[in-house]
């Protein structure tokens, strides 16, 4: 295989090979040798070349190869190098310098793949091929006493060589065996994991020059100026390593049909409506996929159909199955919380660890709540002292829609559907047309739970099929997370319908107040963990700060520092605590608006709010001081990561100031002082308030907004009222 061909063509290979093995389990590259002719006095373009013959070929193998592993959740990725390349004997600093973009890409490959079941070898094998290393063999044989280059090449070859068919063997046994071969020489003994992922610039290229000369003074050899130009080539390759993992991520093959799919009465179904939505990695730009179908008029009615027809069961269900039905779906959803992650992250961009895990677990934590609520959900009785017994019976509603926003769709599927389910409703689950790919992937995982046909439903679209489920005479609710303006809409169409019952949650504007005697460290953690999580994208996000006078210099000082400290990055990367937003309308709308404030001195940059180089629509984390009231950048809601920071003098005025906002949905206090704490929770017009903390929810208290931030309550029993109506029953004891 020639590993320089164009991507498509390896991409295409190995389909074939999936078509006829069905799956791949090892992969073994030999990445170390480089081409003689990279040693003349060549062009660095034709450098470039002679090395992605190699190393770089090999990562562009093993790239096409991940998806498919990926699918798996498992397979082995082997990196091989003769020691002769591994120590740049012979060969001097550019060699030696493959050693260090070897260990980078197992490195990579090791943290960003072993959550996958993918593992990953790198052997250095020990025969040298010319006489004239022998001195340098001595010494390195010491520390590197690995394998024979020969006799490891010829059993792995014997073993391919059975898994193709040329010498008769079961293929599975031949995997087995080479990978028996992998595990018993071992992982390479004692190299060192440099700090390779490094930015371009001086700095890299001397580390990376420093490392080389090394090992041409271990070998004293001199080291030419064209090697340094070849080292910089490298090191612009091997900087690649933590990005090659991300690029060309697609969705796996096992989930490429369903996502062009609604699933309807618990069957994937081909879309009535021609038209399809597109959605894009944001991360690095590409395409996901141009076939996400839009639900239209007649698809709506089916699955509202089904839903009605199984309401009548359903409603009817005993508590306890219904629970245990509840319960394994959020044991699915717990099982298969790294897929359904990696189907969010990979059009929305929010890093697993600092989001994408989190947001799981709520959906999983909600599934298991409200199941505990089935049989506990009580109704009323009331005294028979003027002649009636008197009964009140919560009764569900009917179908219910769920409209879900993209920032976090599958905390949102635990928010709406949990509580609807429990209580009796059947559910159409309607995701952003901007985050569809894990909803897609849900309906499996309901008909593996064991969910009735019809009972719980998943359609695809954008703000038209949302407007038909809003609008539906045969829809009883709708709970609806999203834009103020879109709510509103949702609301009029509910209204003008069938006067359905409505539950909205959306924007906000969250006051920070941090009062001269809070404890600064946790009052800076709270602040810019919450206001930086999934890149500002989130409702209760604290992005309006303000600091009493006295510590006011202290606490901005701190805040910027753990500000700028958070990790930006591809959201693939473990490490990484920002990622980009999640398209290109949203990344113009938050630098338009930075632009705008800037511009029209609506307060002072301190700083961020730039763009970043390169792909992916990734902002620097944005901090305004000494902000006009009436500026935009303050009293809108921004839905990025800008924040804007106000000092403050007295209790009275920054009260005022903190609900003088449309939005009602978050607000925190920062104070050692009791009382003050809850005088001004009381006053803070909004639905949560935290003290001495912010921006964070509990599943058994009710989550939702005043004024324009929303009507109605998501979690605790309060979400339960949501989704029924009270029935009075009179029963007449005096004839």
């Amino acid at each position: 295989l020639d590993v320089t061909s164009p991507q498509p063509v390896l991409d295409n290979i190995v389909g074939s090979i999936i078509g006829k093995f069905g799956q791949i389990d090892v992969l073994v590259n030999n990445a170390g040798y480089v081409a003689s002719g990279v040693w003349e006095e060549m062009s660095h373009e034709e450098t470039t070349a002679q090395f992605n013959t190699n190393f770089f070929g090999a990562l562009n193998l093993t790239r096409a190869v991940l998806p498919t592993m990926r699918a798996q959740k498992s397979g082995t990725l082997v990196f091989m190098s003769s020691i002769a390349a591994w120590h740049g004997v012979g060969a001097g600093g550019p060699y030696s310098s493959s050693k260090f973009a070897l260990e980078g890409a197992v490195e990579c490959l090791e943290k960003e793949t072993s959550h996958l079941g993918i593992e990953t070898f790198l052997m250095v094998l020990g025969q040298f091929r010319t006489d004239i290393l022998n001195a340098a063999r001595k010494q390195n044989k010491k520390d590197n006493p690995i394998a024979d280059y020969d006799r490891v090449s010829a059993e792995l070859r014997d073993r391919h060589q059975e898994t193709t068919g040329k010498q008769p063997g079961d293929p599975k046994l031949a995997v087995e065996r080479i990978l028996d071969v992998v595990r018993r020489e071992g992982q390479l003994k004692g190299f060192t994991k440099l700090p390779l992922r490094i930015p371009l610039g001086s700095d890299a290229v001397q580390v990376m020059q420093a490392k080389c000369e090394e090992t041409m003074g271990i070998l004293k050899q001199p080291m030419p100026d064209i090697w340094k130009q070849i080292i910089l080539t490298l090191l612009t390759t091997t900087l690649q390593i933590n990005k090659f993992v991300t690029m060309g991520l697609t969705v796996p093959q096992d989930k490429q049909e369903i996502i062009t799919r609604l699933f309807i009465n618990n069957e994937y179904v081909d879309c009535q409506n021609p038209k399809k939505i597109s959605v894009y990695n944001p991360t690095t730009e590409e395409l996901v996929s141009d076939q996400i179908p839009v639900a239209g008029e007649r698809d709506v009615d089916a699955a509202v159909a089904a839903g009605n027809a199984a309401f009548v069961k359903w409603r009817a269900w005993p508590g306890a199955k219904r629970r245990q039905l509840l319960l394994k779906f959020a044991d699915l959803l717990e099982r298969d919380q790294e897929e359904l992650g990696f189907l969010t992250r990979l059009t929305l961009g929010a890093p697993y660890l600092a989001f994408g895990q989190g947001e799981i677990q709520t959906a999983v934590e909600n599934f298991r709540y409200f199941a505990g609520w089935i049989d506990k959900f009580a109704g009323e009785s009331f005294p028979q002292d003027d002649g009636f017994y008197k009964i009140v019976r919560n009764e569900p509603l009917g179908v219910v829609a769920g409209i879900i926003p993209w920032n976090g769709p599958l905390a949102s599927v635990g928010l709406k559907a949990a509580p609807a389910l429990a209580t009796g409703n059947v559910f159409i689950l309607k995701p952003s047309e901007k985050t569809p790919l894990m909803a897609a992937a849900l309906g499996k995982l309901i008909i593996e739970a064991g969910f009735p046909p019809g009972v719980f439903q998943v359609l695809s679209g954008d703000g038209s099929t949302g407007a038909l489920l809003a609008s539906h005479m045969n829809v009883a609710k709708v709970s609806f997370t999203g834009s103020v303006q879109t709510g509103k809409t949702v609301q009029i169409l509910a209204a003008q319908s069938n006067l359905k019952r409505v539950t909205l949650e959306l924007g906000g504007k969250s006051p920070a107040v941090i009062f001269d005697d809070a404890n600064l460290e946790n009052a800076t953690e709270w602040c810019v963990n919450t206001m930086t999580v999934n890149s500002g994208q989130i409702c209760f996000a604290p992005s309006r700060v303000y600091c009493q006078a006295g510590i006011y210099d202290r606490f901005l000082e701190l805040y910027a520092k753990k500000f700028s400290g958070k990790k930006m990055g591809d959201p693939e990367n473990k490490d990484t605590s920002l990622g980009p937003v999640i398209d290109k309308a949203q990344y113009d709308r938050i630098v338009s608006m930075i632009t705008t404030a800037e511009s029209e001195k609506q307060g002072t940059l301190l700083q961020g709010g730039r763009g970043t180089s390169g792909k992916g629509f990734f902002i620097q984390p944005a901090i305004f001081v000494d902000t006009k009231e009436n500026a935009t950048i303050y009293k809108d809601e921004i839905f990025g990561p800008v924040v804007v920071i106000n000092r403050f003098e007295t209790e009275e005025e920054v009260v005022a100031k903190s609900n003088n906002s449309k939005y009602g949905l978050m607000a925190g206090v920062f104070t050692q002082d009791i009382n003050r704490a809850l005088r001004v929770s009381s006053a803070f017009d909004s639905g949560v308030v935290g003290i001495n903390c912010i921006s964070t929810i509990n599943i058994s208290c009710p989550f939702g907004g005043t004024k324009e931030s929303g009507i109605g309550r998501e979690q605790g029993s309060a979400a339960l009222r949501c989704y029924t109506e009270p029935k009075t029953v009179l029963i007449n004891l005096t004839y």
